[in-house]
């Protein structure tokens, strides 16, 4: 059995190796696969999508299986897989398909497809290390050489002892100085890392050093997987293993040696005193401890001869206690026996002053056990969520609510879009699929009879899309599927999980790049194996490897958050949403007041079902009642969605006026703002109101243009306007928002030295600026990516 492996490389290395026999021929450069053989003892565990570790050249390298076949290209001799580096695969088999798919269409290698679907930090390293052969320990060990060559010995020695305590080695006079430091150090310290033998003052990691030695057996070669910086969480934790009548007997014996305690246990076990001989035979002590108790007051020594406790036998423990010190250990079985359970390690410390010496004693003791406890990295943890219930639906809602409901109810079977592969399938040009394995049977984004249904909810805001997406959710967790939620920015993200955990409690989780590897990294894995049902997050929860999706949402289809531009794969979440609802016969809604064209258009012609929401709901009439009461609003904009649904309000959109700003012009008005906007602001203002100003423009000017020459400065690197930025004490700077390279203001221009240099444009400083100079008594707050750059600054 053999498996096509898309192995992690640099996309550079792979093009270059095109012409190597290993090379999957048939594929394109961007699909481009490896074929490996399957040894005997993985051909059970080897599957498609497993991770595994593979041979590349020289290196060790992971990658991902993507098909497995009986044959393999002739001409070419795979090697085996190396080992996985997990035990079950890390992609399902719709998320192979969707990377070729991602690979195709984005023109992107079939790896970085692939990588999506994985945690950061999941992919683990190789490094090389050196150590001595078995060959070489032995001749080590030899008291004399076999032979020696007196000059090069004498010359060997004195460079290698001056450079290495390992000194010179006798037993091979045949060698260099180096390659007498570097059997030194391998022979101290065992393995070596070629890190470290690059470091070395001599560089020993030189093949004129390592080749010979590796040659004449003398020392090996080998790679060793550095562990991944991801690794599960664990909790060390204490269990108490006895019942409290165990813990009252054992506990006097626990603690120090004392010969003190030794006789006083002895002695309140007699139920008649013993004379001073008899103790000391019976404890084997001399009579030193037993008058040391006496001088303590609790025995007594009658004429020197006979021994009598003084202590009452019920509290003798308590004194056992305090002579062999156990104390500590009865205030942690104490603390243990309070609980209900096995309890965290950190919290004992924390709570009654213990250490671990004192816990092994307790456990050498049978009283306690010390083990480790895999604990989630839960992104959620800590945070209430007020339980919420369905509301009823209004006319719009029901409407749109039947048509998903039952296309929920009648979804496609997952399995059912993807049949197995045969080895070297074509397709029907007669090239070969990169990748193999599954096919598609439908690719296209027009949806078929057969295929799961994709819906636009085209609600204006307010009409109640989010009530929408949670009963489609509740729907489907209801047939046993799981659902992505997905919205364009982080910063809605808090907001959204409140409201679907408010409905399904700990069945929600989110998964955004603003979590902590650890936290992805469990939650991909809780994914992985089905412990999650609802995931909401951006457009890289997308590929989580969920095992039974049935639904997908994105919120605000039409945000371009949803495409990726930086790096490669320039995917759109909206298409891959699309696409991996096909394969995996899932139902996609993709909601927005304002839809997208391409999605707007697809909906008209029929390539998805159009849902419409035309009326808002502001919410419950007892909430609006009392924000009227509070910000003084007018009453008479809300009204009953409908006659049986008093409770829930509505209103009409806000009117929206259109400016024409060449009118303005000719009347006068030479400001930024219309006089309709200064009108308005000024109202709001003197009603105690506040006013929101938007302009998609950083900065005071959007260029800067030389009245003379009309040259207008660009970046050097991107050949973009630079955007002038005013800075404090009316110095400002230039700014390329691209690149972020900055320069000081400039003077003259730098073609014709002219002086006459105007500022053109409007940005957010600008407006700011105007705005408090217009109304001085006003509060101005700017907040754009220059003042709120980093987490949390908002």
């Amino acid at each position: 059995m053999y498996a096509e492996v898309a192995v992690h490389t640099p996309m550079a290395r792979r093009l270059q190796t095109v012409a190597t026999p290993e090379l999957n021929s048939g594929s394109a450069a961007l699909g481009m696969t490896f074929h490996y053989a399957v040894p005997a003892d993985l051909r059970e565990q080897v599957q498609p999508g497993s991770l595994v570790w593979v041979p590349f050249g020289k290196e060790q390298l992971h990658g991902v299986v993507v098909a497995l076949t009986d044959s393999v290209p002739p001409g070419v001799s795979p090697r085996p897989i190396i080992d996985l580096v997990l035990p079950e695969p890390v992609c399902t088999a719709a998320q192979l398909e969707l990377a070729r798919w991602l690979s195709v269409v984005c023109l992107a290698p079939l790896l970085d497809c692939l990588l999506l679907m994985l945690p950061t930090g999941l992919a683990l390293k190789a490094e090389p290390i050196f150590e001595l052969t078995a060959q070489a320990l032995r001749t080590l060990a030899q008291q004399r050489p076999a032979r020696q060559s007196p000059q090069l010995a004498f010359a060997t020695q004195e460079f290698a002892e001056a450079l290495h305590p390992a000194g010179y080695l006798p037993q091979f006079p045949d060698l260099k100085p180096e390659q007498h430091i570097l059997i030194g150090l391998l022979r101290e310290r065992g393995q070596v890392p070629e890190r470290d033998l690059a470091r070395h003052e001599l560089d020993l990691s030189r093949r004129s050093v390592l080749d010979p030695l590796i040659e004449q057996g003398l020392i090996s070669r080998r790679r060793r997987i550095v562990d991944t910086p991801i690794k599960a969480k664990t909790e060390r934790q204490v269990t108490l293993l006895v019942d409290q009548e165990t813990i009252d007997r054992v506990l006097p014996t626990l603690g120090r040696s004392s010969k003190q305690a030794d006789v006083l246990a002895w002695l309140a076990g007699q139920a008649e005193p013993a004379t001073l001989k008899d103790v000391c035979d019976a404890v084997g002590c001399s009579p030193s401890p037993v008058q040391s108790l006496a001088r303590r007051g609790w025995v007594e020594i009658d004429d020197g001869k006979v021994v009598r406790l003084l202590v009452p036998r019920a509290d003798a423990s308590e004194r056992l206690i305090e002579l062999r010190g156990g104390e500590k250990y009865r205030r942690v079985l104490q603390a243990l026996a309070g609980e209900a359970g096995p309890v965290w390690i950190g919290w004992l410390y924390a709570e009654i002053d213990t250490n671990l010496a004192t816990l092994r004693d307790l456990e050498a003791a049978g009283l306690i056990s010390l083990g480790v406890e895999e604990v989630w990295r839960d992104p959620l943890a800590g945070k209430e969520f007020v339980a919420d219930s369905a509301p009823p639906l209004t006319e719009d809602q029901a409407r749109v609510w039947t048509k998903i409901q039952h296309a929920i109810s009648n979804d496609t079977d997952s399995e059912s879009r993807l049949k197995p592969a045969s080895p070297g399938v074509s397709d029907p040009d007669g090239e070969r699929q990169p990748g193999g394995g599954f096919v598609l049977e439908n690719t296209s984004t027009e949806p078929d009879a057969d295929s799961p249904p994709a819906f636009l909810l085209h609600g204006v805001t307010g009409s109640g899309k989010t009530e929408i997406y949670l009963r489609a959710i509740a729907a489907t967790l209801q047939s046993g599927r799981q659902a992505i939620a997905l919205v364009p920015e982080i910063a809605l993200t808090p907001q959204t999980v409140r409201r679907f955990a408010a409905r399904f409690g700990q069945r929600v989780t989110i998964y955004h790049s603003d979590l902590t590897p650890g936290e992805r990294y469990d939650v991909w894995r809780r994914a992985r194996s089905g412990a999650i049902d609802v995931i909401v997050g951006t457009r890289s929860a997308l590929f989580l490897p969920l095992p039974r999706l049935g639904l997908i949402i994105l919120d605000e289809e039409h945000d371009p958050s949803f495409k990726e531009s930086q790096r490669a794969p320039r995917y759109h979440a909206r298409e891959a949403a699309l696409q991996l609802g096909q394969l995996t016969g899932s139902v996609v809604i993709l909601g927005s007041a304002t839809p997208s064209m391409e999605t707007y258009h697809r909906a008209q012609v029929g390539q998805m079902r159009l849902l419409e929401m035309p009326r808002r709901i502001m919410g419950h009439a007892r909430a609006i009642d009392e924000q009227q009461r509070r910000w003084h609003l007018a009453t008479s904009v809300y009204r009953p969605v409908e006659p049986q649904l008093r409770e829930a309000r509505y209103t009409e959109l806000p009117p929206v006026h259109v400016v024409d700003l060449r009118q303005e012009l000719r009347a006068g008005n030479r400001s930024m703002f219309s006089r309709a906007l200064h009108e308005a602001i000024g109202q709001s203002l003197a009603a105690g109101q506040q006013a929101i100003l938007f302009l998609n423009r950083r900065g005071t000017a959007t260029f800067i243009m030389c009245r003379d020459c009309g040259h207008v400065q660009t970046c050097e690197y991107c050949d973009v306007p630079l955007t002038y930025h005013e800075g404090r004490g009316g110095r400002g700077a230039i700014v390329c928002h691209h690149c972020g390279r900055r320069a000081s203001e400039p003077e003259r221009c730098p073609e014709c030295e002219s002086r006459r240099i105007r500022y053109l444009g409007a940005g957010t400083e600008k407006v700011s600026e105007l705005v408090s100079t217009l109304w001085p008594q006003a509060r101005v707050v700017r907040w754009d990516r220059d003042v709120t750059g980093h987490k949390d600054s908002h």
